[in-house]
């Protein structure tokens, strides 16, 4: 059974836990990392959210994010890229 939509709007905070599907590595190397990082930190440099906490792990095939949404939901698709 699929889980219920997110509330997505402004001013809510969110516990965002990304896994790889069939454990799968989420990053495939420091630079997609890196990219990664980059992406999350242009958004709250911006102003579109805040970051509380977030953990990234080398070995393990998840992340996780503790933010708040400043602006509207369209603002986090950025964060999103095409795979290459």
């Amino acid at each position: 059974m699929p889980r219920q939509p997110r509330l997505d709007s402004p001013d809510v905070l969110h516990h965002v836990m990304v896994r790889g599907i069939e454990r799968a590595s989420l990053f495939r190397d420091d630079a997609d990392r890196a990219d990664f990082v980059a992406r999350l930190a242009a958004l709250a440099e911006a102003g579109a959210l805040t970051v509380y906490a977030w953990v990234m792990r080398d070995v393990a095939n998840f992340s996780k994010l503790c933010s708040r949404q400043l602006r509207s939901p369209a603002t986090c698709y950025t964060c999103q890229r095409p795979l290459k």
